[in-house]
């Protein structure tokens, strides 16, 4: 035999952020700045790779430069599409012999 708790409706924690659904005021949202980190890469565990060793974003990272995001959006370049994004199995095994000792 199973005993079924029934779940509580919690009250909305909105208060804590300092807003609540029942306020009126007008929302907006800014963004500002970019800040760049630079992640060290390493050897992966996601299952969807296809074929060879998979590649993840290490923990470590450096802190890279920062700029207003309408000077970054100005200068840009073209965004790459999903292909362009991949990298061969050949490749990763390639980085990982070289740049991780693997």
């Amino acid at each position: 035999a199973y005993n079924i708790i029934p779940a509580r409706k919690m009250p909305p924690r909105s208060h804590e952020y300092g807003f609540s659904d029942d306020d009126n005021s007008p929302k907006s949202l800014i963004f500002d700045q970019i800040h760049v980190r630079y992640y060290d890469q390493t050897l992966g565990d996601n299952p969807s790779t296809s074929c060879g060793p998979p590649l993840s974003l290490d923990w470590s990272y450096e802190i890279g430069e920062s700029e207003a995001i309408d000077e970054y959006e100005k200068n840009r370049g073209q965004r790459r599409n999903a292909s362009e994004l991949m990298m061969s199995s050949f490749d990763r095994r390639f980085f990982l012999s070289r740049e991780c000792g693997h």
